[in-house]
């Protein structure tokens, strides 16, 4: 039974028998044969081991938890040195959990032993043994209570210190710290089988050994926010400082369905829709909290904390998660109330990360415009909103806000400040620390100024020593980017200068140009991809007021505007105050509905109506609409096909549909069937979202059905992926040849054309190699193209810049960002592909 067992459990290698003979064996009856592995059948989750912290006795908290697993025949005694409590006799009870292995026939069941922290910190030596068999039992060695605060979210979480810009000055407090910091990442199962109750993966470490590099891979916010804990609790010359510990699970490129329980993510699915199965692996509400939370937590009888740290969001923001976006703040309000239950702390702290500035800035909505609302809330500034909001709604949730960080960059490095302000806001809302002060300004209301046609008062709150603050990105090279539109960079000043403030001035002689924006509907000038946005001349006349005026475009006048909407951010700097907290994001009711009709000098004239632009080609059509006599044109590809980053109303200006209305929209239909993210490739690694290949995607799927008369295939930036390629490259030619045998065989019999992907500017951006995209692609696709009959290759590469890359200005942030055009840049795309057609 037992390798049964294994066979359907366990994790299989190859040795070598004393006779040479390969055999395979089963890992896990290798490990269980192990004297330092636990004996027999009591099992402890990773969260007790040597090391170990446990938390410490604080009024409000509830009791110390040890518990573990064990055959419901037996029972569990638990005993220590030095006046530890006990000892403890408990009985294994039968866990409930059906679907868990039975071993060798014998049920399995959890125990549990709930005891008050002794006064005295340790350190103790703990045993824990079973009553049935004497030589069943492990001793845990170094024991000591603390302070314990719990780190979760994805790949900013994750991120390490070792890869972050100051790991040396980490490593080196590390050191000085010893034992008074101890770390423990939680490793696991990932479950979409319902909770389980195996045990997790862990180790509890103290930072100080290897001189402190041992904090390499732990997480760089955790690490750093428990240290400056640590540092605090030191300066109380009172009391001995108290032991921290820290615990981390994150699980990079995670959605917030991964890390509530399963009901709260079904409760929270406005959409009614449910993950396919090719989906289920990154829609499926649960598969962390399952299979890594739940074994610590026991539904509120597990793990004790005494706070939890909060950060993630990104993969949420997502422009295809569309169980995400809308779902994002019931169920992280979700995650606040069953923490709590399954914590067993109905007043546990619980800190959320906003997500950084990114772009530069963070929007204002309000609900004058209902599509326009709705086009803004989707993606990063939806779940920023969705953040804030339950931060500030929520009795004990503090908030890490982040606007003047993270610019440009989706991974940055520079969590220094992260960790201060989540240190910060942990000494305030859970240890009532007076001595420290996180407000941060707010605005209050937002009116008119009769001087100008397009000039606004903003009215503030917590804004003591309001002033301009300079963002870590000021003098970074992403402050100098020309391809955002109108935004105008301050830090650039017409000798070259860069030296100078990005807040002080600009060429213009505009203080803080930038930092508030207004966005408008425009009837001659469209902007940039982002809806309009115009830079604002921004004036500090008090603490509590400052006036916003447009610096409109030359050859522009007032009344080409109707205003809409104002965001407030900047990639050179902030709004601020004397703490240097920066502005937090301006909600929707912020900006009254009576203010928009009443910015313009003048009624604006009715909108240059935009060339029409069907519903079934600016985005993926749902359902597929039947065929209507046109020519139709299926473009298959990723989110350069799909239009990345543009949104809502600006969705239209996408290649496909560009380019339906270049052929003429009486005799072509041209379907955007964009799959973002998605790779030609069948198979790709073992990772969390293995599933991301475009054979298995809805769009694929319709774009057969569709029953095209032309194919347009641009795929292979995803497939250039790194780890991808390096594993799989070699199928890229024989997926593609299959896909295009695939259309050919359609009843529809559909010309296909191969198109080579843009060329990528960036070599850093999201793991790309720059060298398969610019120097493998190009010729491969133009190989496989003419082994499979087809017509030239479509030269998107070439005429967007080439191995050259003469091209910068067609592309997000001047090619700084990556791979994805901008307006001008789909533009180019779409001619391009025209003039192949034609």
């Amino acid at each position: 039974p037992l390798i049964r067992l294994l066979k359907q459990h366990g994790t299989w290698a190859t040795v070598q028998t004393a006779s040479g003979m390969s055999r395979l064996i089963a890992v896990g009856l290798v490990l269980l044969l192990q004297p330092t592995a636990v004996k027999g059948w009591i099992r402890l989750n990773g969260v007790f081991t040597d090391h170990m912290v446990l938390q410490r006795d604080h009024p409000g908290l509830p009791p110390v938890r040890i518990f573990g697993l064990g055959y419901t025949s037996e029972s569990v005694v638990i005993e220590g040195t030095n006046g530890f409590p006990g000892p403890f006799k408990v009985d294994v009870v039968k866990t409930g959990y059906a679907h868990w292995p039975q071993p060798l026939g014998m049920p399995w069941g959890n125990w549990s032993v709930n005891f008050t922290a002794p006064a005295h910190p340790g350190p103790y030596n703990v045993t824990i043994r079973s009553t049935a068999n004497q030589t069943d039992f492990t001793t845990l060695t170094d024991v000591v209570f603390g302070e314990v605060f719990f780190c979760n979210g994805q790949s900013n979480m994750e991120l390490s210190v070792g890869g972050t810009d100051n790991h040396d000055d980490e490593y080196a407090f590390a050191a000085q710290l010893q034992d008074k910091v101890r770390i423990n990442f939680i490793g696991g199962n990932l479950s979409m089988d319902g909770p389980q109750i195996s045990p997790t993966s862990g180790n509890w470490t103290p930072s100080g050994l290897n001189n402190g590099t041992i904090i390499k891979d732990f997480s760089a916010v955790c690490w750093g926010m428990g240290r400056r804990m640590a540092q605090w609790f030191a300066q109380d010359e009172s009391a001995a400082a108290p032991i921290v510990g820290l615990v981390e699970v994150s699980v990079g490129g995670t959605t917030i369905h991964h890390w509530v329980p399963t009901d709260i993510g079904l409760a929270c699915n406005k959409s009614g829709q449910l993950p396919s199965a090719g989906e289920a692996a990154k829609y499926a509400p649960g598969w962390i909290y399952n299979g890594r939370m739940n074994p610590m937590l026991l539904g509120g009888h597990g793990l004790s904390v005494r706070s939890v740290l909060y950060y993630q969001g990104e993969a949420d923001s997502g422009e295809n998660d569309r169980f995400s976006v809308a779902n994002y703040e019931c169920e992280l309000r979700g995650l606040v109330t069953s923490y709590r239950r399954d914590f067993g702390q109905p007043n546990l702290p619980i800190i959320i990360v906003q997500l950084p500035g990114n772009d530069g800035g963070i929007g204002v909505q309000h609900d004058d415009d209902s599509q326009f609302a709705t086009d803004e809330a989707e993606g990063w500034q939806g779940i920023q909103i969705a953040q804030q909001t339950v931060a500030r709604s929520e009795p004990g949730v503090g908030l890490v806000s982040l606007p003047d960080y993270g610019c440009c960059q989706l991974h940055y490095i520079h969590k220094s400040p992260v960790a201060d302000r989540a240190a910060n806001i942990t000494r305030q809302l859970v240890y009532g620390d007076t001595t420290i002060d996180n407000r941060a300004p707010t605005v209050t209301s937002i009116t008119r100024n009769p001087q100008g046609p397009l000039m606004v008062d903003i009215h503030l709150d917590n804004t003591f020593g309001l002033h301009l603050k300079e963002t870590y990105h000021c003098n970074s090279s992403y402050s100098h980017r020309t391809g955002w539109g109108p935004r105008i960079d301050v830090a650039s000043t017409a000798n070259g200068n860069v030296n100078l403030t990005c807040c002080s001035s600009s060429p213009m002689g505009h203080e803080g140009l930038g930092i508030v924006k207004f966005s408008v509907n425009a009837t001659k000038h469209p902007h940039d991809y982002w809806g309009g946005w115009i830079p604002a001349d921004l004036k500090i006349v008090s603490d509590t007021l400052v006036t916003a005026t447009a610096v409109l475009p030359d050859g522009v006048i007032a009344s080409e505007f109707s205003m809409v909407d104002i965001n407030f951010g900047g990639v050179g700097c902030v709004l601020a105050n004397a703490n240097g907290q920066p502005l937090s994001l301006v909600r929707p009711t912020t900006v009254p509905q009576t203010l928009v009709a009443s910015l313009s000098e003048k009624p604006a004239p009715p909108p240059t109506p935009i060339p029409p632009c069907a519903c079934d080609v600016c985005d993926d059509p749902n359902p597929l609409p039947p065929p209507d006599g046109r020519i139709r044109i299926a473009a298959l590809g990723d989110s350069i096909t799909r239009g990345h980053p543009l949104k809502g109303k600006n969705l239209q200006y996408n290649y496909p549909c560009t380019l339906q209305r270049l052929l003429g929209e009486d005799k072509y239909v041209v379907y955007n069937f964009g799959a973002g993210g998605h790779t030609m490739l069948k198979a790709s690694p073992p990772t969390l979202y293995a599933n991301k290949s475009v054979w298995n995607s809805t769009q694929y799927e319709k774009a057969m059905q569709s029953q095209p008369h032309i194919v347009l295939i641009m795929l292979g930036t995803n497939d250039a992926v790194g780890t991808i390629w390096k594993a799989l490259g070699n199928n890229y030619p024989i997926d593609y040849a299959d896909m295009i045998r695939g259309f050919k065989a359609l009843p529809s019999t559909p010309a296909v054309y191969a198109l080579s992907s843009p060329p990528l500017y960036n070599g850093n951006f999201a793991g790309i190699n720059q060298t398969v995209v610019n120097h493998i692609l190009p010729g491969l696709v133009k190989t496989i193209a003419a082994s499979a009959d087809l017509p030239p290759v479509v030269p998107v590469f070439e005429g967007m810049g080439g191995v050259n890359l003469t091209h910068h200005e067609w592309f997000w942030g001047n090619g700084s960002y990556g791979c994805h055009p901008n307006m001008q840049g789909y533009q180019a795309l779409s001619n391009i592909v025209y003039h192949a057609l034609t």
